[in-house]
This record gives C-alpha cells, sequence and structure tokens, in this order.
C-alpha cells in the first residue's frame, strides 16, 4: 500500500486471510530483511508497526446490514439470470424478509441461517454464502493433532498396551501419502502392541491419540511390543498431519483389486475425487493401466463435487479404437493408442454426484459412452466464474453463467436444464444399505455386472475384429517353434560382480594347474630314482656272478 503523498509504503504480511503483520518504508526504498517475529525488530527504525495496540470497535449488526444488502446486490447484478425478473417470485421482497429479521439475531450462525433462506429463494444450485469471522479469532489456536496412520483396538490388560489391527500404506514413495508406522526404522506388524508415546506409558485413559496430540510433522518415539518374539522394540517416525490421502488411496487400491478378482481381470476401475487437478491426475494415473487389453473401466464418480476439466476427459472416452498394430512377436496395439474399449463403460454416481461430474454422467448416456449405475445424482449444472469476499472474510458463491443441454432447446419455458434439480437418473437404479457400507458395496458390484453384461451383449464388429486379431496373434505365439536370438552389436561391459568373480575363476585355475605341475615333476624324480636304484642293483649282481 502507498500512501496518497507516495512517501510512505506499508506492506503487509497475510495469514490464514488475516493481517499478522505491517511494516512502513520510504516510497522506494528496500526493507530490511528481518526476521520481525523477533520483539526487538519490533522498533520505529526497523518500520514494524505493532498490531498489539491497534484496537478496533466492530458492531456485528452493522456489518451484518452492510453484508446483507451487498450480498443481495451482487446477486441482482451477477446471477447468470436477472432476479428483479423471475416470475412468482419477488428479490425484492425476499430482501424485505431479512431485514425484518435482523433485530431478532444474536450471533454469526443464525446471520448465516438468514442469508441461506434468502438464496435459497432462487431455487438454483451453486449459491451460498461460507461463515467467515465468528468472533472466535482469538481462540483460534494452533492445536493439531498427529497421526500414525493405523487402527488400534480397545486397551488390552493382558498385553499391556494397544494393539495394532491394521496399518496404512498409501503411497511408499511419498512421505505425506503414506502411513508412518509403514514408514517407520523398523518393522511393524499387524498384532504388533503399542506400549508408549515419547516415553509416556498409555493407559486405559492415556490413547494414543491423546498422546499424538500437537505432534503433527514432529518425530515421536514409540514402544512396540512385537507379537512373535515378545521382544519390547523402541522405534522413530514422523507422525503425519494428516491421514485421509493414505487411506483414500488403500480404499482405491482395494476396490480395484476386488474389481479385477470379482470379474475375472476383464474390468478395470478408477475413481475420480474431483473435477479438478486431483481428478486430472488420478484419471492419468489409473487410466492406461486399467483399459488395458481392452478392459471395460469403470468409472467411479461418488462423491464427486465437481469441477471444469469433464471436456478433457471425454476427449479419451470418446475416442474410438480405428485399428490395431498386430507384430510377429509381441502383444497387439491398440490405435489411436490409449482408446477405451469398444465395448463401452460404466459410470458409477451416487446423490453426492455434482456440478461437472453430472454433466460427464449424462455425457454417458447422451453421447452413447455406457451405462450409468447408482443413485440420482445431485442436481446442480451451473456455472460458477468467480467468487466475492465479504466484508468479514465471507465468501459469496453464485452461479454467473447459464448451461443450456442439447437436448433441452425446444424447452423454452425452463429456466436452467434438465439436470438442475432434478439429476441424473441412472440405467441402473441401486441404492446403499446405510447398515453395511463398509462390508458391501452393492453400488460398485452391481457396476461389474452391468460391465460384464456388456462384454457378453454389445459385441460389435469392431470388438470382434479386435478379439480375432488378440486370438490370431496369441495362436502365432502358441505354435512358433522359431526362436528370435537377439544380439546386441557390442558386449554389454562387466560389471565389478562380474569382474570379480571372473578374477577368482582364473586364480583358481592358475593354483589348480601349478598344483599339477608340482605333482608331476615329483612323481617324474621318483621314477628316475627308482630306476637309477634298480639299474645299480643289477650292476652288482653280475659282477658277483662273474
Amino acid at each position: 500500500h502507498v500512501s496518497m503523498n507516495k512517501k510512505i509504503m506499508v506492506l503487509e504480511k497475510s495469514e490464514k486471510g488475516y493481517t499478522a503483520e505491517l511494516a512502513a518504508y520510504k516510497a522506494g526504498s528496500k526493507p530490511e530483511d528481518e526476521d520481525t517475529d523477533d520483539l526487538l525488530y519490533r522498533t520505529r527504525k526497523s518500520g514494524t508497526i505493532s498490531l498489539d495496540r491497534v484496537r478496533v470497535l466492530v458492531r456485528p449488526k452493522d456489518e451484518w446490514i452492510q453484508m446483507l444488502l451487498e450480498i443481495w446486490r451482487r446477486v441482482r447484478d451477477d446471477l447468470f439470470v436477472d432476479p428483479l425478473t423471475l416470475q412468482n417470485f419477488d428479490w425484492k421482497e425476499a430482501l424485505k424478509t431479512a431485514v425484518s429479521t435482523l433485530p431478532r439475531i444474536n450471533t454469526r450462525a443464525e446471520f448465516a441461517v438468514v442469508l441461506s433462506d434468502m438464496l435459497g429463494e432462487l431455487g438454483v444450485s451453486h449459491t451460498h454464502v461460507s461463515i467467515g469471522d465468528d468472533g472466535r479469532g482469538e481462540l483460534d489456536r494452533d492445536h493439531r493433532p498427529g497421526f500414525l496412520g493405523a487402527d488400534f483396538s480397545e486397551w488390552n490388560d493382558y498385553l499391556g498396551g494397544y494393539e495394532i489391527q491394521s496399518i496404512v500404506k498409501g503411497d511408499p514413495w511419498s512421505s505425506q501419502n503414506s502411513g508412518s508406522l509403514y514408514r517407520a526404522s523398523t518393522d511393524i506388524e499387524v498384532g504388533d502392541v503399542l506400549g508408549s508415546i515419547n516415553r509416556v506409558r498409555l493407559t486405559p485413559e492415556k490413547t494414543p491419540g491423546m498422546l499424538l496430540y500437537e505432534t503433527e510433522g514432529h518425530e515421536v518415539l514409540l514402544s512396540i511390543l512385537k507379537k512373535g518374539s515378545g521382544d519390547l522394540i523402541a522405534t522413530r517416525t514422523r507422525a503425519l498431519s494428516q491421514e485421509l490421502d493414505p487411506r483414500y488411496r488403500d480404499c482405491i487400491n482395494k476396490r480395484t483389486e476386488y474389481v479385477h478378482k470379482a470379474s475375472e481381470d476383464k474390468v478395470g476401475y478408477l475413481h475420480l475425487s474431483d473435477m479438478e487437478r486431483l481428478g486430472f491426475s488420478q484419471f492419468w494415473r489409473s487410466y492406461q493401466t486399467e483399459s488395458i487389453n481392452q478392459r471395460v473401466l469403470i468409472i467411479d464418480l461418488r462423491g464427486n463435487g465437481g469441477g471444469n476439466i469433464s471436456a478433457l476427459l471425454l476427449q479419451t472416452l470418446t475416442q474410438r479404437a480405428l485399428a490395431m498394430d498386430v507384430p510377429r512377436r509381441g502383444s497387439p496395439l491398440i490405435y489411436p493408442p490409449r482408446s477405451p474399449s469398444s465395448v463401452g463403460m460404466v459410470a458409477l454416481v451416487d446423490e453426492n454426484t455434482g456440478s461437472d461430474a453430472e454433466l460427464a454422467a449424462h455425457a454417458f448416456q447422451k453421447l452413447g459412452i455406457g451405462s450409468v449405475v447408482g443413485q440420482r445424482t445431485w442436481g446442480g449444472l451451473l456455472a460458477v466464474s468467480r467468487s466475492d469476499l465479504l466484508n468479514d472474510g465471507s465468501v459469496l458463491s453464485m452461479p454467473t453463467q447459464n448451461v443450456r443441454l442439447q437436448d433441452d432447446e425446444n424447452e423454452d419455458d425452463k429456466l436452467t436444464n434438465s439436470v438442475e434439480n432434478r439429476g441424473v437418473i441412472p440405467d441402473v437404479e441401486v441404492k446403499r444399505t446405510p447398515g453395511n457400507m463398509n462390508e458391501v458395496d452393492e453400488q460398485l458390484d452391481a457396476a461389474i455386472r452391468e460391465a460384464l453384461r456388456l462384454i457378453e451383449e454389445k459385441s460389435s464388429s469392431s470388438s470382434k475384429f479386435f478379439g480375432k486379431a488378440v486370438a490370431a496373434a496369441n495362436e502365432y505365439d502358441a505354435s512358433s517353434n522359431d526362436t528370435w536370438a537377439f544380439k546386441t552389436f557390442a558386449k554389454f561391459p562387466p560389471t565389478l560382480a562380474e569382474e570379480l568373480k571372473e578374477k577368482a575363476k582364473a586364480l583358481e585355475k592358475t593354483s589348480n594347474g601349478t598344483v599339477d605341475e608340482n605333482e608331476k615333476n615329483t612323481n617324474d624324480a621318483k621314477e628316475m630314482k627308482k630306476k637309477k636304484k634298480k639299474k645299480a642293483t643289477g650292476s652288482r649282481e653280475e659282477k658277483e656272478r662273474s
């Protein structure tokens, strides 16, 4: 910030959306790189302004009036349709009702209810206001627990600790997305017992969660009782700040293995958690491996809140294979590469599938990509291009662009589209039973059955061709007796281990040769000695006779 006379500039440092530090300098000068967290630097000379002395009197009800009027005005000016022209709805009357309620509310939560009621009158999705400053900013201390990435049993009196029931694996190559116990310095197994954390003995009252409080990102010392040997070992590991990501990865890996086993490796599986950067990376992480050998793919969109990448994914999912490269040796290759199965795909949805994920599910049905299995989706297909910041840090979200579907062109009486406030109705509707969600995934089983049905029934000419091409290639590989003797033009240099092995062989051969030569010479000398002795004996006998 620069002063009105352009002589003073103020640098602002923000933390968690709030101003944490201000420093004033002469305009055009270079600020000193000092550690302003030290109170010694907070002087007039350093330019740091002490915010501890700043006192601001805030009247929440005055703020709420200003925010209410600002929200009403922004909706009037920026909503995808002018709310003042809507039939059977009076946007001005909605404001009067909300203003009349303000004198009777006393908390920020109650004000949020008033805003929700007013915006709910619009009857469109993606319209809400997040809660900003609720008056408890000074109480928001940074007390975060650490996690070990494991599930523990109840207190075991006999073993004197908490038995490890499962260990989260996640991505072993990532320090953030893998379990702490899985990365521990000593091998820890299911069935081992956790006895203490940071030399503090665990008890029925002192649980692992209590002793891991405020250990986020720090090393912790664990005492582990091994189940097999009964040895008590100590190991160190770094507590995670959260274990949602590694648990999510284990869940997806478990589902993928289940789908492969249940379908005899005919069906692939991938899950998209959103339609943004994370979902895009998840798609390309699993798509090529799960769609290999023309598997029918199950794309799980359950719990996907949307984003803006459906167009990028549909470019791949709508691509159709045109040919197959069949080499004399090796596996056939689909052309164009990464083309999905010609049989089709299955999209898995539920009531938490929304926004851009609903558009992808709608495309499955309208473009003939495949079947949709699960429950009716959320029903919110509008476009949000920006969010507005309010006075207390709240954020206003509202749809600024309408979405018109191609099938809805003749329905001019509709305000938006056929998916808004209705959702995508699946081809195969399956509801999950709340009591056994962790044991049996009924929707996933239905998706596997639908994928196998597609394999059996939708055998198009292209799929027959690809099947014949693959079968012919496999038959040739099985009947061919010739070997392909692949040789390089130059030998690869030997490794160090190979060099040492050759030297040892040469040394052994040399030593064996020397021993053999010595033995031969010794034997020859003995033979010569025997001959001389025999000759001398014969000479004496002849002399005696003569």
